[in-house]
């Protein structure tokens, strides 16, 4: 889950790539059912709004 920009919401997303750096940002694909693959186009997010999510079973 990672914060999506320019609001104060935490969504579902997948890692596209990693951080390099400390500094660097995650580029995630958020979910989003309005696109074909169900996927957003990739969004950096700075790494202190990412948590990780486990589904539960």
């Amino acid at each position: 889950m990672a914060l999506y920009p320019q609001t104060t919401c935490f969504y579902k997303a997948i890692v596209n790539s990693l951080p390099t750096t400390g500094t660097d940002d995650y580029e995630l694909l958020f979910e989003d059912n309005s696109y074909a693959d169900n996927y957003a186009p990739p969004l950096g997010v700075p790494q202190r709004y990412v948590i990780a999510y486990k589904k539960s079973s």
